[in-house]
């Protein structure tokens, strides 16, 4: 073979390599791109959940501290909600994302799903359609506020806690979670409440997972 032959063949061969050093390296460029992006994903959902950890312990101790004996009169949970820091970690529960802002229309859909009448009725059915309807005037009540304070405009901080604060919003609030009528919960069923429509999954349903979940937020906290 001559020498031309020969350098032929070498540059043959080490095209052959250099076409397939490039093809590994797309292809772990591009595997490491979709790693990187399902990492990414993970943290910001890890990040999530940590933020409403520290938010529903928030509410709870305040809600706890605010009681007598656990019990939560009408009275209490207006001042919990006359209090700026206390609204705004229930802001955050509902800024699921940290944008700082809540879209009107997207945040009163939500308030509608969570609120909207469950597929499962337990004990009474006519106590449990009472307290649906009771949530519904509610949602009612805050997407008529929420046009009052904000106009067309995101709600913020600041004007959540204004929504919140404002005049019949703890009466009908009250009405939603007092099973007796008598101006009086508990500091779970308060909870609970909240839980349900600061949910950010579906229909604010919860699960075994979701509720495992909570239940392991609690002991850590």
């Amino acid at each position: 073979t001559s020498n031309a032959g020969r350098e032929r063949s070498g540059e043959a061969k080490e095209g052959a390599k250099s076409q397939v050093s490039f093809r590994v390296s797309r292809l772990t460029t591009r595997y490491s791109y979709f790693d990187n992006k399902k990492v990414s994903k993970m943290e910001a959902r890890a990040s999530r959940e940590a933020q409403r950890g520290r938010c529903l312990t928030y509410v709870r101790e305040a809600a706890q501290r605010a009681s007598t004996k656990s019990e939560l009169h009408k009275s209490q949970i207006e001042t919990l909600l006359n209090e700026k820091e206390f609204c705004t970690n229930l802001f955050n529960l509902f800024d699921e994302s940290s944008q700082g802002f809540l879209v009107q229309d997207d945040w009163i859909s939500h308030l509608k799903n969570t609120c909207s009448t469950s597929d499962d009725h337990f004990g009474d059915d006519h106590d449990e359609s009472r307290r649906d309807q009771e949530k519904l005037d509610l949602v009612e009540l805050l997407e008529a506020v929420t046009y009052l304070v904000c106009q067309d405009n995101h709600v913020v901080p600041d004007t959540f806690y204004k929504i919140w604060s404002s005049r019949w919003v703890v009466t009908k609030l009250m009405r939603c979670i007092d099973k007796a009528g008598d101006d009086i919960t508990t500091v779970e069923e308060f909870m609970s409440f909240v839980i349900v429509i600061t949910n950010p999954l579906k229909r604010g349903v919860l699960n075994q997972e979701n509720i495992a979940w909570l239940e392991q937020v609690f002991r850590e906290n």
